[in-house]
């Protein structure tokens, strides 16, 4: 029988995940030089990669909303899906380095240096983080009533009936045509 348990490493990562909201806020920000202490003087561009409507698009105009209360400047968000969220990167790496244009990356930022022979854009030179934003855990999950019930058995059922997964498979693939 196997037994549902959390890895040993993921221990750590979870307990400062549940301690962080006791912790006491950081220490405030040090007084700034002359010349920054304007910023922002205009409503700052957050690009944010993918269609209006989805999570990582949710999360960021939630970011939009609390980082223009607390500048006291509008925060726009331009959805600029496309290309793997690539055609959103290429914009933020090629806008004017002033600090008033912020990218809502996600995990495709670092994935699709593999996926795509050229970008636009270097994903290790081009953008600095500032701000972590979200973990989101991935699970692969089956209906209560199916019958497989964990990792080594899906192997097994691959092997009984490869053509189902082979289609299956293509069909979830973003550069497929298949149905």
């Amino acid at each position: 029988m196997t037994q549902n348990r959390l890895p040993r490493r993921a221990l750590p990562g979870l307990l400062a995940a549940l301690a962080a909201p006791l912790l006491p806020p950081a220490r405030a920000p040090r007084a700034q030089p002359a010349e920054t202490a304007a910023f922002p003087d205009r409503p700052l561009r957050l690009i944010v990669p993918v269609a209006p409507g989805g999570s990582q698009d949710l999360v960021a105009r939630l970011l939009a909303r609390g980082m223009g209360e607390a500048l006291g400047r509008a925060v726009q968000v331009e959805n600029l899906p496309g290309a793997g969220s690539n055609i959103g990167y290429e914009a933020a790496a090629r806008a004017k380095p002033d600090g008033y244009t912020l990218l809502a990356g996600s995990d495709s930022l670092s994935i699709n240096a593999a996926l795509f022979p050229r970008l636009g854009y270097d994903p290790l030179r081009a953008f600095e983080p500032i701000l972590p934003g979200v973990a989101v855990p991935q699970i692969l999950v089956v209906r209560a009533e199916a019958p497989q019930r964990d990792r080594p058995d899906s192997p097994r059922r691959r092997a009984a009936a490869p053509w189902r997964w082979a289609r299956r498979a293509m069909a979830a693939s973003p550069t497929s045509s298949a149905s």
